[in-house]
Order: C-alpha cells, then sequence, then structure tokens
C-alpha cells in the first residue's frame, strides 16, 4: 500500500503525458500482488523491491536542492528555497517549512509552482524565528493536494535580531 501511495503522489505531481507515462510502474506492482508469488516467496519480494525501488527513484528526481544554514537578518526574513526537477515531464510541487521546536518557527507554505523538466527554481518563504539560538528546519516538498512528497531536507535557521539586541543591551550598561 506504501508503495501504490508513492506511486500516487509521483502522479500527482508529475502526471503521465504523452510518451511518459508510470503505467509500466502501475503494471509493475500489480504483478507483486499476484498469488502465484505465494510459492516464490523470495522472487516476489525482489520483484517488489525493484519496482519500489523504481518509484523512489523517480520521486528522488523532484527535490529540495538548499541545505546551507540560513540566518535571518531579524526575528523575520526570506528563506531561499531551491527545488529541482530532472523528471522528463513537468512537475507541480509546493513547501513546507516545519521547524523544531514548532513554537520557534512560522513559515507560511508555498503554493504549487510547476517546474519543466530540467528547470530549477528558487522560491522565496517568509519565515519568522523567535528566540536566540537556531532551529532545526525540515524542508518538505508537497502535492497539489498538500500531501508530503519524497522525503525532507534538514537545514537550520537563525535569527541576527536577538544578537544585536543582546549587543545593544550590552553597550548601554
Amino acid at each position: 500500500q506504501r508503495a501504490r501511495d508513492r506511486l500516487a503522489g509521483l502522479r500527482s505531481v508529475a502526471p503521465d503525458v504523452a510518451g511518459m507515462s508510470t503505467a509500466d510502474l502501475e503494471a509493475g506492482l500489480t504483478r507483486t500482488e499476484s498469488s502465484a508469488w505465494r510459492a516464490e516467496r523470495a522472487q516476489g519480494r525482489r520483484l517488489f523491491a525493484s519496482v519500489s525501488g523504481l518509484i523512489d527513484d523517480q520521486i528522488e528526481l523532484v527535490r529540495v536542492l538548499s541545505r546551507a544554514p540560513v540566518t535571518l537578518p531579524g526575528d523575520v526574513g526570506v528563506i531561499p528555497v531551491t527545488v529541482a526537477n530532472d523528471l522528463d515531464r513537468p512537475a507541480r510541487v509546493g513547501v513546507r517549512l516545519t521547524g523544531t521546536p514548532s513554537v520557534r518557527f512560522e513559515a507560511d507554505d508555498i503554493e504549487p509552482v510547476v517546474l519543466a523538466p530540467g528547470q530549477k527554481v528558487t522560491l522565496e518563504v517568509t519565515a519568522r524565528v523567535v528566540g536566540t539560538g537556531p532551529v532545526d528546519v525540515d524542508i518538505a516538498l508537497l502535492t497539489p493536494e498538500g500531501e508530503p512528497f519524497g522525503d525532507p531536507i534538514r537545514t537550520e535557521v537563525r535569527s541576527a535580531a536577538y544578537a544585536r539586541a543582546a549587543q545593544w543591551a550590552a553597550l548601554a550598561f
């Protein structure tokens, strides 16, 4: 079921177009569900691993490239997020940033954008960091329906506002 869910996410992000289809992946998953594999479990598992791996390979072709730590000039700022589409068909994805702990980080989701095959685009996400010190932030792609797509990547975000405030306070005394 997880493999079918991943395939559905791939089809949502990068729908089939003429000459470029996920039908072979669908057929492969259907073959892995055959009762014929009851007698040949090892071969059935190998087939499933192969088809599942092909689905994952396709999903990994639409990914976030941004990983560098980001320092916002104040408690609010813009985080650049670069997304790449290395599929052979257009892909439509949104972006969600989630901080840990969540009370220290706020950012609005980016609505889905269409990336042409081979295109990279940098999206600007307005975010707010509360408090001092870094916040771990997961950057996740979303399907047009708002479901997670692929694996998120982690980066670090901090605010320079509190460091400047501490300097001003130290200078005042």
